[in-house]
Parts: C-alpha cells; structure tokens; sequence
C-alpha cells in the first residue's frame, strides 16, 4: 500500500483522523453516540437545550467521541443553517468568564469569519473588562441570529479549575438567561465544579462515564483496524481461539484503554513498525502525558505516590499484601491510602476469590513514568511486554535475525526474548488471573475457548483444572471427567492440584447422581499426604453428605468426628461438624 494512501489512525488526536475511519473503529459506544446526537439536534431544532460531559481518563475515547458528534451533526443537512459550532482549544487558559467568551468567539470567527468578524475582538482590547464582557456577549448573541451554539469544551476539569466561583455563577448565569447554547464536554474525572451541591453548576451537566473496554471489545478494536488496514491475516487470526487467547492476555495487561489498543494496532499489522514508532511514540508520551500525571503525582501524599509508582511498576494487577510487603509498611496503613486513591481514581480495584487486587486506573500513567525513568533509550517495559504476550519466541528470533541491530526494534525484541528465556510466560500468567474466580455468569464460550487454548498451550495441571473450573461452571458434566483425569494422571501436578481436581470430579459425579464414585475421590483426598488441612475437611464434609443420604449414620458421624479433631480447621467447617 502507497504511504499516501494508508489509512491515518492518530494515536493522540482523533480529531486529525477521517471521520470514516473513526465511525469504523467505533466500539461499546454506538448507543451512547447515538442517543448524544439525538440531544444534541433536539436543542438545536427545539428550546430544549441540553449539556452533555463525557467522563473518562486520559485515552478512554472522550475526543473520539466528540468528534463524531460533531460530524454526525455536520452530515445532517436540516441542521446546517440553524447551529453554528464553537470547539475550544483544550489546552488554553481562561481565568475568567471574560476569557471564555473571548476564546468562544475566536473559534467562531475562525470557522465564521463573515458571521462572527474578527475586528469585533481587536476593538475591544484594552476596555474595561466589564464592558468589553457586556459588549463581546451582545454580539456574539447578535451574530448568533437565533441560531444554536454547539459548544465543544474538552478538559471541562482544567477550565473549572481555572475559574473562581464568582466568574462560574457569571458563566451560569449567561447561559441560563440566553437559552442558545448546547454543550459537549469532557473531563479526566468528576469533580467539585459539578458535583458539590453548593457549586453554580451542580446538576447541569447530564455526565456519562465511558467504561474501559472489555476484552471482546478490545478484540473487535483491533478486528475493525484491521479490516481498514486491509491486513485479512491478522483480522483472520483475531478469530481464531489463539487469537482471542492473546487479546485476552493484552486487556489484562494493559487494561481497556482504546488508546494503547491503537498503539499496539501498529505493532500487530507490522512489527518492524517499532522503527518508525518508538522514538516519535516516546516524544509524544513524554511531550503531551507526562507533564499531566506529574501534576497529577504532586496532589497526592508521599506515601499515595509511592504506591502509585510500586503499581507502575508492577505488569498485572497486585494484592494489598505485596503492595506493603513491596513499600515495607504494614497493610492497614496500604489499605487506607488505596481506599483514598481508588476514590480520586488514581486505582482501580477487582476482587478476586478473598482478596482485592489494585492496578491503575489509568494505564497510559505507567507509560508516561516508564518514558521519565527510562534512560540510554532502553526499551519501554510495557511495549517489551506487549511484545512477549503478542509473539512466540520463534517469531521474535525471527523478527532478529531480518532486523538491524542498530535499529530500536532489535532492542525491544532482544529485550522479550531476555525477559522469554529468564522468567515464566507472561501471557500464561495474565490469561490464568483473567481466569481465577471468575463469576458463573461470565464462564461464556469465549471464556471457555481462551481456558481451552490455554490449558492446550502451557500443558500445565494448573492450566486443566482451570479449564474443569469453567466447565463445571458450566455444568458441561461430562465434559469435566476426561479434563480431570488429564490433572490426575499428570507427573507434574503437585497434591493441592490433585486434590482440588479430585473435588471437582466429586462434585461433578454427585450432579450426575454417582454419588458411590463421588464418595472414592472425597476418600482419595482424604489420604493423599501434604494435602491442606481445609481441602481434606471440605472432602470429610461432602464424602459425610453423602453417607448421611445414604443413611450410612456412623460413616457421616465418623466424618465429622475427623474434622473436629483436625487442628487449625476453619469455623465454618467446625460448626458444619458439630451441627452434624
């Protein structure tokens, strides 16, 4: 394909990509999209005006969305002599309601130049403020006509900031007396301006919150670059159970931001786009994140910022234990500050089984650390990891042995191939805690398929009984039994794995009524040496189940007796026993 005619994806400024191709990436938001350009034309056809804020971190999609908005208007002919669009620069101040205005009507005239002259601006410097505010918001409610003004406000946060509470009553108060204006913001998170009941603009704003990509959705991102990028092989490839297995592997890695899906689209249809991307990608990342989340590091306390520089560092999300273990302080102390942090969303928290596993909430902050701590040009970690989990370690010697070893591409791939020969495999890691305690509802078949291919990829008994985890979820019997012989038979399964398989296969036999075949597992467990003190009670107490139906009564009392005399049994498990 012609440079001149590849497609254009901007990692960082959609607005500069073709409207086309954005409607064409487009994921999770069609309905949102759709009902925001249904509000937006009612306040442009009727007096019923309405402001929308779009709420979401830094490459969660705000500006992609905006954008179609805008275009979605644009297309509509029957709005075209009755709006008129004012898009804000994000990154320019306005301390007061009088800059606001002034940067309202420059983009104005701007995109109007005979509707809204420029002159009208000039004449007004160095007045009176309060007059030059009376005269530049006369005439810009003048050279409306009666028309609806589409305000495009990007960084909502950042302008409030800005803006004392007198200068925000003054804002309310404009817009509320001289009804023509509709507006579409964003912002990186709620915040006070909107949301405390004493502020002026609490309760204007109806505010939707864009949700992190799923990993389905993060697939189809990439199935829908592809099919723009008119790469069939990789489109075919995201299709098969390998392909959603990677993907899988990728969301846990670098969360649902749409943002690093993009970056990484790049790397996926060409991967000695590493040459053309990193040094250009690490300019960027440094130039337009990296000041954010300093200023954003420098709100928090010294111990907040040391546990949200220890979650940069670390490649999956991590347990409140290893966070003070890793920062050496206890774990209440940890505990509170992350309960702090999750609410200024700094980090995003998932249960999972007993505990609760903290990460960012914003993985493009661990990029931007990255790009400050990196020095020499050494590789980024989070790209080297992409990598890892995207490739088989044939494929990166391969990409070696065609590359220049002078260029960076070599020494991101040499850095996989290190980190593949000195540790486990990554995307194993991240698929199997994807896997663990996931919640019946969520056992589809594309959950299925990626427990499958994993459990056939790594040949690990850990990967297996996964797999009959899903299964029995699933309540796909007969399907259980051969995978738990497979774990059973495996030399390498240690004890746990072969009694957590064995009650597996016990339970699954009682739900397809072999209750005598149940009860030969519960016993085999119950005399498998090493095995934890609490799998050999949950086996007393189920094979004790069984014999009390069976009207077996010494059997079950036996059973019971066994687990009261066990030392460091859990309660739940003693009152089961006494009860019985």
């Amino acid at each position: 394909m012609n440079d001149n005619d590849r497609p254009f994806l901007s990692h960082f400024s959609p607005q500069w990509t073709d409207p086309e191709y954005l409607e064409a990436i487009l994921v999770q938001r069609e309905e949102l999209l759709a009902e925001s350009v249904a509000l937006m034309r009612e306040s442009v056809l009727t007096q019923s005006k309405h402001h929308l804020l779009f709420v979401g971190s830094r490459g969660a999609g705000k500006t992609h969305l905006v954008t179609l908005i805008h275009h979605r208007l644009q297309q509509d002919k029957s709005l075209a002599d009755r709006m008129r669009f004012a898009w804000l620069n994000e990154d320019e101040t306005a301390t007061s309601f009088l800059r606001l205005l002034v940067q309202i009507y420059r983009s104005l005239s701007e995109r109007y130049p005979a509707e809204f002259p420029a002159d009208t601006l000039a004449a007004l410097a160095g007045q009176d403020p309060a007059h030059a505010q009376e005269k530049l918001g006369q005439a810009l409610l003048s050279n409306l006509q009666g028309r609806t003004l589409v305000c495009l406000m990007e960084n909502l946060d950042s302008l409030f900031r800005d803006l004392s509470e007198g200068e925000l009553r003054t804002w309310r108060a404009f817009v509320q007396n001289h009804p023509v204006f509709a507006t579409v913001g964003t912002a990186q998170a709620l915040f006070d301006g909107i949301s405390s009941r004493n502020q002026p603009f609490f309760g204007f704003f109806d505010t939707r919150h864009l949700e992190p990509l799923t990993s389905d959705e993060a697939r189809t991102l990439l199935e829908n670059i592809a099919r723009i990028k008119k790469r069939t092989d990789l489109l075919e490839y995201l299709q098969t159970p390998a392909g959603h297995a990677r993907v899988s592997a990728i969301r846990a890695l670098a969360g649902g931001n749409p943002r690093l899906y993009l970056i990484f689209s790049d790397l996926l249809v060409n991967a000695q786009a590493l040459d053309d991307l990193v040094r250009p990608f690490e300019e960027i990342v440094d130039r337009q994140l990296t000041s954010y989340y300093q200023e954003r590091l420098r709100w928090l306390s010294p111990q907040q910022r040391e546990i949200v520089q220890f979650l940069c560092r670390a490649r999956s999300p991590i347990a409140v234990k290893y966070i003070a273990e890793g920062l050496f302080t206890t774990h209440n102390s940890i505990t509170g500050q992350l309960k702090q942090l999750r609410q200024m969303h700094y980090v995003a928290s998932h249960p999972q089984g007993r505990e609760v596993l903290y990460e960012l909430a914003e993985p493009l902050m661990r990029l931007a650390l990255q790009v400050k701590e990196t020095h020499d040009h050494k590789p980024l970690a989070l790209i080297v990891d992409f990598l890892r989990v995207w490739h088989e370690r044939r494929e990166i010697e391969a990409h070696l042995a065609e590359t220049n070893p002078d260029s960076p591409s070599y020494a991101y791939f040499a850095a996989a191939r290190d980190l593949m020969d000195s540790g486990p495999n990554l995307r194993h890691e991240l698929l199997r805690q994807s896997l663990d305690n996931i919640p019946e509802e969520q056992c589809d078949d594309n959950t299925l398929a990626i427990a499958r291919h994993l459990a056939e990829e790594s040949n690990l008994p850990v990967d297996a009984l996964k797999l009959a985890y899903i299964l029995l979820k699933r309540k796909e019997w007969e399907e259980v039994i051969p995978v738990c012989i497979r774990v059973v038979e495996s030399k390498d399964a240690i004890p746990i794995e072969i009694a957590q398989t064995l009650y597996l296969r016990g339970h699954t036999l009682r739900q397809m009524g072999q209750n005598d075949e149940a009860i030969v597992n519960y016993t085999r467990i119950i005399e498998l040496p090493n095995v934890p003190v609490e799998d050999v009670a949950q086996a007393l107490c189920s094979r004790g189940t069984l014999y009390g139906k069976a009207g077996k009564i010494q059997e079950a009392t036996a059973d019971c007796t066994r687990i009261i005399e066990l030392a460091d049994v859990s309660s739940e498990k003693l009152t089961w026993a006494y009860y019985n």
